[in-house]
């Protein structure tokens, strides 16, 4: 970097570009690209020439103070993700009279541009107000050429250049459809209370064009053919779906996702997903065979919990309360299966007739109840 009469030089550690920074007027131009990468050393002689070290092929460059009567910039390559066909480009320019610019194109598929595969350079076009159409053939990567003339007092200056393409319009993707339980949206369920009777479909998509997506949410039973609707007008990849106007069993759920709210009619496209078949379960597993036989200051209860979709989690008994649960075991020791039998000892029971209640949970929280009394004697 350096400085002189109120202008900053300076260099880039990589790129072989500098730049001349106006510190009074908040410019920033750049100056010369040279070919190579790596400027490392800046010194100016305090006459207006500027000496530069660089590497990456150690050299040492000269320049002066004047206006250079001609120069070019050649942008890099510009990807458009696929095949392109190229509109127009607007070149923002001040070029002072007796000076001139002109902006020549050309393009091709491979990203890295040469003479075999890539276009021949346009027609050069000067540079004037408005957009001028791109004379190059669709392809994917793009580069322009910037001819800049002056004379020994001005010379142009350009501040921006714009292009405008347009790439086949490709279908979205759905990379993924998760269904999983869940209590009221908005608010984590209570433990042990709350059913799970919402299911949450949450959507993974996107668009290769990075058009925004609309969704289209269906399910059905497992083994039915037709899809019934839930949304279709969905904007945010997650729909909150309520499970208590369809009956217990295996259900899919399919996403539809169109790029309509950005493509005309005719040229929308649309991508679907099918989820995981889940189980829908909203139904409290049943107690049956409950039964109490009293003892001497105790009673043993016996029973058998059943559940028609999902696994008994739990199973829990009270003594004359609803407010205090003690777990349970089944006889096989686990809780694995949609029918578990127990039986066991309610310790401590005082002479008198006792209400025992039992309460068996499901793996979506149902809860189901059972209650039998027993009169334990003196």
């Amino acid at each position: 970097m350096t400085f002189d009469e109120g202008v900053v030089m300076l260099g880039t550690g990589h790129g072989g570009q500098i730049f001349a920074v106006d510190v009074d007027k908040g410019r920033i131009s750049m100056v010369v690209k040279l070919d190579p990468k790596d400027v490392t050393a800046m010194v100016g002689d305090g006459k207006g020439k500027l000496y530069v070290g660089t590497a990456d092929q150690a050299a040492v460059y000269a320049l002066g103070a004047g206006l250079a009567k001609k120069g070019t910039l050649v942008s890099k390559a510009l990807d458009a993700g696929q095949i392109a066909a190229w509109g127009t480009v607007d070149v923002r320019a001040d070029v002072p009279a007796g000076c001139s610019a002109s902006i020549a194109t050309r393009s091709g598929n491979a990203a890295k541009p040469d003479d075999k595969t890539w276009s021949s350079w346009s027609r050069e076009t000067p540079v004037a107000e408005g957009w001028a159409r791109v004379a190059a053939p669709a392809g994917r990567f793009l580069q322009y050429r910037l001819t800049l003339s002056g004379n020994s007092k001005a010379t142009p200056a350009v501040d921006q250049v714009q292009l405008v393409y347009q790439v086949k319009n490709l279908p979205p993707v759905v990379k993924a459809v998760m269904v999983t339980p869940s209590g009221p949206p908005g608010r984590e369920p209570e433990k042990g209370s709350s059913e799970l009777k919402f299911r949450m479909v949450r959507i993974q998509a996107e668009d290769p064009n990075g058009d925004p997506l609309r969704y289209a949410v269906y399910f059905r039973r497992l083994g039915n053919e037709r899809w019934i609707e839930l949304t279709k007008k969905l904007t945010k990849p997650e729909y909150a779906w309520d499970t208590t106007g369809v009956a217990d069993g295996v259900y899919e759920v399919r996403v539809v996702a169109a790029d309509a709210p950005a493509n005309p009619p005719a040229s929308a496209l649309e991508a679907a997903r099918i989820s995981r078949p889940g189980v829908v379960d909203n139904a409290p597993p049943t107690v049956t065979g409950l039964a109490a036989k009293p003892g001497k200051g105790n009673a043993t209860l016996s029973g058998t919990v059943t559940d028609a979709v999902s696994r008994v989690v739990q199973i829990e008994y009270s003594v004359d309360t609803n407010d205090e649960w003690i777990a349970v075991l089944p006889k096989d020791g686990m809780c694995d299966s949609q029918k578990e039998s127990f039986s066991l000892t309610v310790p401590d029971l005082e002479p008198g007739t006792h209400r025992l209640a039992v309460r068996a949970i499901d793996e979506y929280k149902n809860a189901g109840y059972d209650s039998v009394e027993v009169t334990v004697e003196k």
